[in-house]
C-alpha cells in the first residue's frame, strides 16, 4: 500500500522539524482449514523536511487590494482579486523515489534534494497554476501575498513577461515583529536572443518566461520569519507605458528549515546533503571577468557565447541579460570555470540548479578540460523538459591537490556547462542555470562558498580557517575553453575558413599562414580548414582547398 503524507496549508511554510507517525498493516492469511486469518504489522514513519523545501503557491495567504475611481460622491470602489490561472496536473503529488543512496531499491532514484520527477514536464507554470493579480493607477490599497517559514532563506518563483512590474517585499522575525528587510523586485522581462552575435537584447513584445527565481534572500540568521509580497503599481516602472502589469506569484523554494535538528541532519549526511551552500551562477560569472588582465587567475567564470575568442580583452564584453539570478544558454552557449577549496572536497557532493527558460527540450553536459582546453571526458547531466528549477548532480568532477608555496588546495579541471541540444530555433531550446551547490556526506564538514566581489583575489578568498570553496578561472585556460566550445559547436562550412560565404584563394591563403605558423585558426576556422578530417591542419588541407577554388572558378 501507499501512505499519503499531506502538509497543512493553513500551517503556511512552517514544517521545519521531523514528524513521526504510527502505522498498522493488516494482511490477510488462511488457516489449514482454509478458514481466513489476519495479521497486523506495526511500525513508525517518519517525515523529515528536505534541507530545501519547495511550496506551491496553495500555501500562500492572498488578500485582495482596492480600486477607487472618481471623486467625492462619484467615487467608486472595486476590489482587486487574485485570480488563478492555468490548468492544475491531473497527480500534484511528490514522486514517490525519495532522495539518496538506500532506500526501497525499486523507487531510488538518488536524486538530489530539489529534484522531483513530479516536476519533469511543467514547462510552464509550476504543478500548472499560478496566482496573479493586474494593479494600475487606481489602486489604493495594494493586493499582498504572505506567508511564514523557519530557515535561512527563500525564493520567490513568478512568471515574468513584458508586461510584468514591481512587487515590494517586507520581511518581518515572526515571532518579534521586528523589520529585517525590505526590497524590490522588478519582474519585468523581455528579450530577444540575436542570433548573429549571441547576445540578449530587451525587446517589450518577446514571450514569457516561466518560473523564474525573482528574488533570492539569502544568509538569513536560522530563525521563524514573515514575509509579505505587495503588488503595487508605478508609472515609472511601467516598462510598457500602458497603465498597468500584472504580478505572478507561483511558488516558493525554502532553505534550511530544519537545520537546527539532529535527526534531521543525520538524515541529511546520509543523503550527501548535510550543511549545504548555494551561488548564484550569474553572479559568479559576470562578477568580474572583465577587469582581469591576460594570464591571471581570478574568482568567477566566463561565459562562452559561442563566437571565436583570440586574446582575453574579448571574453570581457559578453554580458547575458536575463531575469533575476539566471544565466541563459542558448544551444553552442557554456559557462566555464574550476573550482577550488582549501581543504578536501572529496567528501562533498556539487550541483547545478537547471530549468528551461524557453520551449521543449535542451540538453545540459558537462565537459572537463585540461589546461590547453584539450578534453577530458563530457557527460550528459540532463534533457531539460520542465521550466521547474531544479539540482543535477556534476558527480564525475575530479578533483587533484595543487601546492601554492606552502599551501596546499584542491582544484577541479576546467568545466564547462553547455547546451549541446542542435541549434534548430535557438528560442525554442534555451536553457537556464540558477544555483552552484555544494553539501557534504559528513555533518562535521560544512564548506562554504565565500562572497566574491570585484576586488577579491583567489588565494585571499582562502585564507582563513574557514572551509570554502571558490569558482574560479585561468583567463588562458578560458580562451582554451572558448575554442573548444566553438570548435565543437561552432557554425561552419569546409573550405570557408575566414566565415565569409565564399571558398576563394583567401581561404587557401589564411590555412597556409597557419600550417608555417604565421598565424594560428581558432575554433570552428580550425574544424573549417581540416578538409580531410585528421584533426591536423597540413599542407594536404592547402591543397584540397586550392584545388577546389581551381575546379569551381
Amino acid at each position: 500500500g501507499i501512505i499519503t503524507y499531506t502538509l497543512d496549508v493553513r500551517n503556511s511554510m512552517n514544517f521545519n522539524a521531523p514528524e513521526t507517525l504510527a502505522y498498522a498493516v493488516q494482511c490477510k492469511g488462511f488457516d489449514e482449514a482454509g478458514n481466513a486469518e489476519y495479521t497486523y504489522y506495526y511500525a513508525r514513519l517518519t517525515i523529515i523536511p528536505a534541507a530545501i523545501v519547495y511550496y506551491e503557491d496553495n500555501f500562500i495567504t492572498f488578500t485582495s487590494g482596492v480600486s477607487t475611481i472618481g471623486e467625492g460622491e462619484n467615487v467608486t470602489t472595486t476590489p482587486i482579486t487574485w485570480a488563478c490561472v492555468g490548468k492544475p496536473v491531473d497527480d500534484p503529488y511528490q514522486s514517490q523515489d525519495r532522495p539518496g543512496a538506500s532506500g526501497n531499491p525499486f523507487l531510488d532514484a538518488d536524486n538530489a534534494y530539489g529534484y522531483d520527477p513530479a516536476y519533469a514536464d511543467c514547462s510552464e507554470y509550476s504543478m500548472g497554476e499560478s496566482y496573479c493579480v493586474t494593479v494600475d493607477g487606481n489602486t489604493t490599497t495594494n493586493p499582498t501575498a504572505s506567508f511564514t517559514f523557519w530557515g535561512t532563506g527563500f525564493d520567490i518563483i513568478s512568471k515574468t513577461s513584458s508586461d510584468s512590474g514591481i512587487m515590494i517585499v517586507e520581511i518581518k522575525n515572526a515571532e518579534t515583529n521586528a523589520s529585517v528587510d525590505c526590497l524590490i523586485v522588478d519582474t519585468y522581462y523581455g528579450y530577444t536572443y540575436n542570433t548573429g552575435d549571441g547576445t540578449w537584447s530587451p525587446n517589450p513584445t518577446d514571450a514569457a518566461v516561466w518560473q523564474v527565481p525573482v528574488m533570492k534572500v539569502e544568509d538569513l540568521t536560522p530563525g521563524h520569519y514573515y514575509v509579505k509580497l505587495l503588488a503595487m503599481y508605478h508609472p515609472y516602472l511601467d516598462h510598457n507605458v500602458d497603465g498597468q502589469y500584472t504580478l505572478y506569484i507561483d511558488a516558493v523554494r525554502i532553505y534550511d528549515p530544519a537545520m537546527n535538528d539532529d535527526t534531521a541532519k543525520k538524515a541529511y549526511a546520509l543523503d550527501g546533503e548535510a550543511n549545504p551552500d548555494y551561488q548564484t551562477v550569474r553572479h559568479f560569472v559576470f562578477n568580474q571577468q572583465s577587469l582581469v588582465p591576460n594570464g591571471a587567475s581570478f574568482p568567477g567564470g566566463i561565459f562562452i557565447d559561442g563566437k571565436v575568442i583570440e586574446n582575453y580583452s574579448e571574453i570581457g564584453q559578453y554580458t547575458n541579460p536575463s531575469p533575476n539570478n539566471e544565466i541563459y544558454l542558448a544551444p553552442g552557449q557554456a559557462v566555464y570555470f574550476k573550482l577550488r577549496a582549501n581543504v578536501d572536497p572529496t567528501n562533498q557532493r556539487v550541483m547545478i540548479g537547471v530549468k528551461l527558460a524557453f520551449g521543449s527540450s535542451a540538453s545540459l553536459t558537462l565537459t572537463q578540460l585540461n589546461s590547453d582546453g584539450r578534453e577530458i571526458s563530457t557527460d550528459s547531466i540532463a534533457t531539460v523538459k520542465t521550466a521547474t528549477d531544479m539540482y543535477y548532480s556534476l558527480g564525475n568532477i575530479t578533483w587533484k591537490p595543487v601546492t601554492d608555496g606552502e599551501t596546499t588546495y584542491y582544484e577541479t579541471n576546467g568545466l564547462v556547462l553547455a547546451n549541446t541540444v542542435s541549434a534548430g530555433n535557438v528560442i525554442n531550446n534555451v536553457i537556464s542555470l540558477t544555483n552552484l551547490k555544494i553539501s557534504s556526506y559528513d555533518t562535521s564538514v560544512d564548506i562554504n562558498f565565500p562572497r566574491i566581489t570585484a576586488a577579491s583575489d583567489v588565494n585571499e578568498l582562502l585564507a582563513g580557517d574557514s572551509a570554502l570553496i571558490v569558482p574560479c578561472c585561468d583567463s588562458d585556460e578560458a580562451i582554451a575553453a572558448a575554442e573548444y566550445m566553438n570548435y565543437n559547436y561552432g557554425s561552419y562550412t569546409l573550405g570557408d575558413v575566414n566565415g565569409d560565404g565564399e571558398i576563394d584563394m583567401l581561404d587557401t591563403l589564411i590555412t597556409l599562414r597557419h600550417t608555417i605558423g604565421l598565424a594560428e585558426l581558432w575554433g570552428a576556422k580550425r574544424r573549417a580548414a581540416d578538409m580531410d578530417g585528421n584533426g591536423v591542419i597540413d599542407a594536404i588541407d592547402v591543397m584540397h582547398i586550392m584545388r577546389y577554388v581551381m575546379e569551381n572558378k
